[in-house]
């Protein structure tokens, strides 16, 4: 008898259909450094998808002058009130009742009414994250159904205070302006003290794009470059800011935020020499070009942090 072997090609593998949904990824930093990824439910805390408040929009109030001659009324602006974001948590440990406590107390340690820790959402997907910077304010006296030193677990609803309303996204920061280094007049070899010719520099196409919900305040880093800078005018969304000498190597910090603001060189305030003070900030969803004006030679750095209404 004769045998034959027959080879045939298998039949190729279909690939498995990539799901074009993702999820959310949350997690908490505490004032202590500490991070929690609050998304695994094994990790032994869990926040619950079905009690949490404070990703949508924030809450506004709205202006409106009425008059008794006219109908309807006039807008006048509106303005975010602060959040109060809420969590559901699962707090457990399977392993002992010393392990839940130790759990249980080193969480709390962490939510403090005083110190602000960091909520991020994440899209699993993309990567991208959003912030929301939060203190705890509440959470209702527990009534527990069962010992939880016995049972290993609890669940816990805590209600967080967030001052500012909006979710921050990652930094934003321009590339580095300035005029090129000046060359020595004297020469090397020249017995003479050095000399630099001073320069102008004007970067009119100079532009930052700001893509959040929210007018974003701008933070200028000026760090003086060989010879040192003369003054510095920089032009934006029709505001305007100056300062004159910074000197080889030092750092001049400005930063535009009316409710943070601050101006130093070398970390000593000079908010007094700042001139002219007007500044803008870049509109939401728009681009702003700037005009920056440098007589010396110095870098320049621009940045923002762009701040959203919802977490994604």
């Amino acid at each position: 008898m004769t045998s034959f072997a027959v080879y045939a090609t298998p039949p190729a593998v279909a690939e498995l259909p990539v799901s074009p949904w993702t999820s959310l990824r949350h997690t908490w930093q505490g004032p202590d450094g500490s991070t929690w990824n609050l998304s695994d439910p094994a990790g032994g805390v869990f926040l619950l998808s079905s009690g949490v408040v404070g990703l949508h929009m924030p809450q506004f109030d709205q202006y409106v002058d009425e008059y008794a001659n006219l109908d309807g009324g006039v807008y006048r602006g509106s303005r975010a009130q602060v959040r109060n974001p809420e969590w559901t948590l699962l707090i457990w440990d399977d392993g002992s009742t010393a392990g839940f406590k130790e759990r249980y107390r080193a969480l709390w340690s962490t939510l403090d009414p005083d110190r602000p820790g960091l909520w991020t959402v994440t899209d699993a997907a993309t990567g991208e994250a959003r912030t929301l910077v939060v203190r705890f304010r509440t959470s209702e006296e527990m009534s527990y159904d069962r010992d939880p030193l016995k049972a290993g677990w609890a669940i816990y609803s805590v209600t967080l205070l967030a001052e500012d309303p909006f979710w921050r996204g990652a930094p934003v920061l321009s590339p580095a302006w300035g005029a090129d280094d000046s060359v020595n007049f004297t020469g090397p070899s020249d017995v003479a003290p050095d000399y630099y010719v001073s320069a102008s520099a004007s970067l009119s196409s100079a532009e930052l794009t700001n893509d959040g919900d929210v007018d974003a305040w701008l933070t200028y880093t000026i760090t003086g470059g060989t010879g040192g800078l003369t003054s510095v005018d920089i032009a934006t969304a029709g505001g305007d800011i100056g300062f004159g000498a910074v000197a080889e190597g030092a750092v001049l910090r400005i930063s535009t935020d009316p409710a943070t603001p601050v101006m130093t060189l070398n970390g000593v305030d000079v908010g007094g020499d700042v001139d002219p003070w007007d500044p803008r900030p870049i509109p939401a969803a728009g681009t702003s070009p700037l005009t920056i004006t440098l007589v010396g030679h110095a870098i320049v750095q621009a940045s923002f942090t762009p701040r959203y209404y919802r977490a994604f």
